[in-house]
């Protein structure tokens, strides 16, 4: 024989004590039937009500027996109290009304979801002011740091210069740099460091002839460093400059060693001579592959346009080749490399002067290279024109015709 059992409920009806010691098992609070405490309630509030009238009924014995209370200071005693509450009132619920945003608090709160799944809202601090985070080696004369990928191949290193003696040491020497901004607090330069090798005979000076042994060793240990992270290249570039002749050879991935910003480019421009300032050089990359395609060389000139006397920007381009190749050959080299330096550098001067003597409108007979306004198409007006350089009087005839 089988016995089923089956839960049932049981009313077991609570007095007032035990509904008072009833508590709540998973909170610990106390916990009362919403009958019994509407109930509750409703005994308190009769039983205030009844104590208020029993307080009327024996003042109003009270100066029945004395006489000597007036009543109108009793009424004007309940309308100043009642004034006052009202004055309270309006300014309570005033200042609620207006304490949206007074504390100067920030309060974090994270959305965050319950074992059930319920998005609930949890506050995660209070902060009433920060202080900004120390920078990671604070103290350290010169930080560096290398990026990777998410793959972990090296993409490229920094050094972030937090000397102040450094600072000021190449903003001196120095002054401007294409890419790097020396007005910074800490000056950050990708490697390789070419403003430092290009600038290291001054900065070794600088260094020398101060009298502060902290900007001395400081100088001297960013030195060290690019000379650790140039040895080949320096190597190598000092044996071509050994010998500047036109024998003078380089690889092209170390191009940019021998093109200082602010040095003079020798070029021959449809066959004539040109010198130019450098303003900047820049390596032109491989999309699939980091091997320099070619040197992109900025630089400027005097020129003049018609009316005003200027500079000019200029673009050079060196295109990639394999192995060492002499300097003279390239299509741009710094003057101070040429074997003929000082003759080029008296012709073009001579030649400078007297353009600048023709400014304006001369009559002269000229062979040699010109500009030539030439239409586009027979039928273009006056604002279509084409330049054609030609390079004597007998091709410009034969242009012409």
């Amino acid at each position: 024989m089988t016995y089923q059992l089956r839960p049932k409920l049981i009313y077991v009806p609570y007095s007032d004590s035990s509904a008072l010691n009833m508590k709540s098992q998973r909170f610990g609070l106390s916990k009362l039937p919403f009958r019994k405490f509407k109930e509750t309630a409703q005994h308190l509030v009769d039983e205030s009500n009844l104590v208020s009238k029993e307080e009327s009924v024996d003042g109003e014995e009270s100066v029945d027996e004395e006489g000597s209370i007036d009543v109108k200071e009793l009424v004007n005693k309940e309308e100043f109290q009642q004034t006052r509450e009202e004055q309270l009132a309006s300014v309570i619920q005033e200042e609620e009304v207006h304490s949206d945003g007074e504390d100067c608090e920030l309060h974090v709160y994270e959305r965050r979801f319950d074992t059930r799944g319920e998005e609930i809202f949890l506050r995660a601090g209070t902060k009433s002011s920060f202080m900004p985070p120390k920078r990671k080696s604070h103290r350290a004369c010169l930080v560096l740091n290398r990026h990777f990928s998410r793959r972990g191949t090296l993409l490229y290193t920094e050094l972030e210069i937090q000397s102040r003696h450094i600072v000021m040491a190449l903003r001196k020497v120095i002054g401007t740099y294409p890419g790097v901004d020396l007005a910074a607090k800490f000056v950050t330069i990708q490697e390789p460091p070419r403003c430092i090798f290009h600038y290291q005979d001054e900065l070794q000076q600088h260094a020398e002839a101060s009298e502060n042994d902290q900007l001395k060793s400081h100088i001297q240990l960013c030195l060290e460093y690019m000379k650790k992270i140039l040895h080949q290249e320096i190597k190598m570039i000092k044996a071509s400059m050994s010998n500047v002749s036109a024998s003078s050879e380089l690889e092209h991935r170390h191009l940019w060693m021998v093109f200082k910003p602010g040095c003079l480019v020798y070029e021959k421009h449809l066959g004539f001579e040109r010198l130019s300032r450098l303003r900047s050089i820049w390596d032109i990359e491989e999309e699939d592959s980091e091997q320099i395609m070619s040197w992109s060389l900025s630089t400027e000139f005097i020129n003049h346009g018609g009316s005003d006397i200027g500079l000019t920007h200029h673009s050079i381009e060196i295109e990639r080749y394999d192995g060492c190749k002499p300097l003279c050959e390239l299509a741009a080299v710094p003057l101070h490399f040429h074997p003929e330096k000082e003759r080029i550098q008296h012709d073009l001067v001579e030649r400078g002067r007297k353009f600048l003597s023709h400014c304006g409108i001369h009559h002269r007979f000229y062979d040699g290279a010109a500009y030539v306004c030439h239409p586009t198409s027979p039928t273009a007006g006056d604002s279509s024109y084409l330049n054609v350089c030609i390079s004597d009087w007998y091709s410009a005839q034969i242009f012409l015709n």
